[in-house]
């Protein structure tokens, strides 16, 4: 997924890599100082398709003409599929039957037996995948064969290993907003979605590492996990977001 690689030299706790690999959407921030973690975070989303980002994320489109959708960052949003599934099974892209996926699992187990947590599952893929920016989309058996790879690799095979473990868990792309020194910044990015108590939340194995508070906003999930879903994934591009204004605490 990566088109660059950026360091963040600035953002304390990075313990994965020096170098990052994700791509950097402008930022602008009008407030003086960071809104706290919890609270709710108001956003200008500029993208090509403001109507295309505004059904994304579930809230009314602005109608024709309009320049932005204005966003409201409050719990993390869930991204609606246009099937219903199990998020369950093997696929091509998450080919968690192939032995690679089963040695490592095996490799998992030794650690503790299951049920695993999100946290245990995005830990252990932290530590056995190295950072390798500029990868493409490498299929979990490859990403468990290679053990390294950026954002994707760490999302898919985190997805793989859950479904495994027989935790309903999904791919998604979308943005992360870092609020680093005093401000913020945001970044394409891919992480894992697993299903608990009847609802989709973060798991993300290439940034366990970072102190710095996160806030995602996921755009779109990787539905299409056949052999032809990079197409599926570029297809994102349309509800994509090109600039981020941070206008501050929601009232």
């Amino acid at each position: 997924m990566a088109v660059a690689a950026l360091a963040l030299s600035g953002v304390p706790g990075v313990g994965y890599a020096e170098l990052v690999p994700i791509f950097v959407v402008p930022t602008e921030s009008r407030v003086a100082a960071p809104v706290a973690a919890g609270e709710p975070l108001r956003v200008e989303l500029h993208g090509h398709d403001i109507g295309a980002l505004a059904r994304a994320l579930g809230v009314a489109d602005p109608g024709p003409g309009a320049t932005h959708l204005d966003y409201t960052l409050r719990q993390y949003p869930g991204i609606a599929t246009a099937s219903e599934r199990s998020w369950l099974e093997p696929t091509f892209v998450i080919d968690f039957d192939q032995p690679a996926v089963a040695s490592l699992y095996d490799e998992l187990r030794q650690s503790g037996a299951g049920p695993y947590s999100r946290e245990q599952l995005a830990q252990f893929v932290a530590r056995v995948v190295d950072e390798a920016p500029g990868r493409g989309w490498d299929v979990a058996s490859r990403v468990a064969t290679r053990r390294d790879g950026d954002c994707t690799e760490h999302a898919v095979l985190l997805t793989a290993l859950a479904r495994r473990s027989g935790i309903p868990a999904r791919v998604v792309l979308g943005v992360a907003i870092v609020q680093v020194n005093g401000g913020y910044a945001t970044y394409g990015h891919a992480w894992s979605e697993l299903r608990e108590d009847g609802r989709w939340v973060v798991a993300d194995a290439s940034l366990t590492g970072l102190e710095a508070p996160v806030r995602y906003l996921p755009l779109g999930v990787l539905e299409q996990e056949g052999p032809g879903f990079f197409v599926s994934a570029a297809a994102f591009m349309q509800r994509w977001v090109k600039r981020v204004v941070v206008v501050g605490a929601a009232t």
